[in-house]
């Protein structure tokens, strides 16, 4: 771990974090509620694993609707961000951290399993650009 990221992890408030934990639970229902409409509208059980849907290269072979749903998501996102009052540049780093410092990411893993909510982002596994 470079000293820059566990400097700007330390200066990471304790209210912070939990606007990060918020945020990240809102994106995740956000990305959940929007793969299942997808699923359904498609009418597929599953998408299949290796297919990242957000993937650019693979966006013009996308149905228009689907297209659609894509590019809007980076977009609601931030308005989740912005709405628990964190700048997309101090998500981005606390999202970063989860996925280059252990002791962070645990400290973010504790604070979710307190709200009872697991998002996929915080378990290194989701991203968000």
């Amino acid at each position: 771990v470079g000293s820059s990221v566990t400097g700007k992890v330390a200066s990471f408030h304790r209210d912070k974090v939990q606007l990060f934990c918020q945020s990240m639970s809102e994106i995740e229902k956000l990305r959940a509620g929007q793969v299942e409409r997808l699923m359904r509208s498609l009418q597929v059980e599953s998408f299949p694993e290796n297919i990242n849907i957000s993937d650019p290269n693979l966006l013009p072979f996308l149905s228009p609707r689907v297209r659609a749903v894509v590019e809007a998501f980076p977009l609601q996102a931030e308005a989740i961000v912005k709405k628990h009052g964190l700048d997309s540049e101090e998500f981005n780093q606390m999202l970063k951290a989860t996925k280059t410092n252990p002791i962070f990411r645990w400290k973010i893993q504790k604070q979710l399993r307190i709200g009872d909510i697991h998002p996929a982002a915080a378990t290194g596994r989701g991203e968000r650009s």
